[in-house]
């Protein structure tokens, strides 16, 4: 009885925590992008694309360097049994710091050949000052990741909010004065140092120190190997494109528009997949950890994180160029086109949030080794083709399509590892492309017409809006089916 009573107790905990995680994450986070995106309009307003375009460089190099190493240290905290232990996380954080320092000196070391490569002399500065980013992250505390596997989010989201407050004014102010892409670099840089006073300041009681514990060392390293393969290969599903168009695109005001198509975008997917890997994944682990079924969270968790993003997707591309004509001056208007294609591959990657928290829960990581494979293929069955017959327009929607085939993959995975069949993904998957071009074709004709564009995006926003709020109902029903454990 008493065994019955103390699972019932960790069941309510869990749901509590992660009903409120989820409240405080989608909060944070939409305030978190609301800061990053109305900076971005600023100095949109002040710079020119060409320094988009050199930081779209920049954090693509940055990203493959800190993906080429991943250990998946934080995943490990968050998914160990043995994380809450203080050996664990000193030796957790000895290792972070060795790969940050690292990590430094290869960027260094490879600057050069990758602005030689790239044809941009700027880079040489640039990368080794924007570098300096990924050394300080290095000494963060471990408690950033402990609130997250303790779904302990409200302090943790409002001191990220706080940071990029800071980031941002800093990256503005610098704008007004010497309207450069180094004012984007004093934003990374600044965020950097603020998360990392933070992290020791204000939440380390017990301060991590260094030391190596053989055990979790093995633990931590034998997890991080499938862990370094998935973000390799990650790495190249999701930033390819950057490095091709980089390369074969020598047009900076281009480039830059894209950087810009990316931003908005792809602002629906890194919403819902924080939300997964702060509240999801720790929630799915922590059920594991407990003894529940994980097919009752995971079911409980799609329809709210698929409703939300087929909303934000449709919308976007319905109303995307319009959207860039309104926020953005005329240099950037060719991200008007581009953000289409991007918008419907981010369809594709919010169907894969769900399964690819699930399987890395059940610490079976491969899969998501698999799914990037086959996006991979994907990329290089469509994108050749497409682009040979339509140039860059044509090679966006190559892209988009190849990251359907990791869904497809997901999907196996969700079968074999009984989570059920993903007959609500392609259902829905249906309804975006009907909303999506009901809505496209809606602002074609109103703007053909001679309605004022502000119109035409409220108008049509709130049109596509309704298929998806119709299902807010269901959403909360599995929200607090969820709490109440039904």
């Amino acid at each position: 009885m008493n065994d019955a009573t103390s699972s019932d107790d960790v069941k309510d905990d869990l749901r509590r925590r992660a009903v409120t995680g989820a409240v405080w994450t989608m909060t944070a986070q939409l305030g978190l992008y609301a800061l990053r995106f109305g900076g971005h309009l600023i100095v949109a307003r002040l710079l020119m694309p060409r320094a988009f375009a050199l930081m779209l460089l920049i954090t693509t190099f940055l990203h493959g360097l800190a993906m080429f190493t991943d250990i998946g240290i934080n995943a490990s905290i968050i998914q160990n049994p043995d994380a809450d232990d203080r050996r664990f996380l000193n030796t957790a954080w000895t290792l972070q710091v060795v790969r940050g320092a690292i990590l430094w000196i290869i960027c260094v070391a490879l600057t050069y050949p990758y602005a030689a490569f790239m044809e941009r002399d700027a880079l040489m500065t640039l990368i080794p000052v924007a570098g300096l980013s990924v050394l300080i992250s290095g000494f963060n505390s471990t408690s950033l990741a402990t609130m997250s596997r303790h779904l302990d989010l409200k302090r943790l989201m409002a001191f990220r909010f706080a940071v990029q407050l800071v980031s941002t004014l800093v990256m503005i102010g610098y704008a007004l004065v010497s309207p450069t892409v180094w004012a984007l670099v004093a934003g990374i840089l600044v965020n950097s140092v603020l998360t990392l006073a933070g992290s020791h300041l204000l939440f380390d009681s017990a301060r991590n120190r260094f030391e190596i514990h053989r055990q979790f060392f093995r633990i931590i390293i034998a997890f991080g190997a499938w862990v370094f393969v998935n973000t390799l290969l990650g790495y190249l599903a999701d930033y390819v494109d950057r490095y091709a168009l980089g390369k074969v695109i020598q047009d900076d005001n281009l480039l830059g528009c894209y950087q810009v198509a990316t931003n908005l975008g792809g602002i629906p997917f890194m919403l819902l997949v924080t939300v997964g890997y702060s509240v999801v994944f720790p929630m799915m682990g922590r059920a594991r950890e407990a003894g529940i079924a994980l097919r009752l969270v995971y079911t409980k968790v799609k329809l709210p994180i698929f409703a939300a993003g087929g909303l934000a997707v449709s919308g976007l591309i319905a109303t995307g160029p319009l959207l860039i004509q309104i926020l953005y001056k005329e240099a950037f208007w060719d991200a008007g086109w581009m953000v289409l294609p991007v918008a419907a591959g981010q369809w594709f990657r919010i169907l894969a949030i769900p399964p690819a928290n699930a399987v890395f829960a059940l610490g079976k990581i491969y899969w998501l080794a698999i799914a990037n494979i086959s996006k991979l293929v994907g990329y290089a069955l469509f994108v050749p083709i497409l682009w040979r017959s339509g140039g860059m327009e044509a090679a966006l929607w190559g892209f988009a399509a190849g990251e359907s085939l990791g869904v497809i993959a997901y999907a196996i995975a969700a079968v074999q590892n009984r989570l059920g069949f993903p007959w609500r993904d392609l259902a829905l998957t249906i309804l975006v492309v009907a909303v999506s071009l009901g809505g496209y074709a809606l602002r074609t004709h109103w703007v053909a017409a001679g309605v004022s564009p502000v119109i035409v995006v409220l108008g049509v926003g709130a049109l596509v809006s309704l298929p998806w709020l119709t299902m807010a109902p269901s959403a909360l029903r599995e929200i607090r089916r969820s709490r109440q454990g039904t």
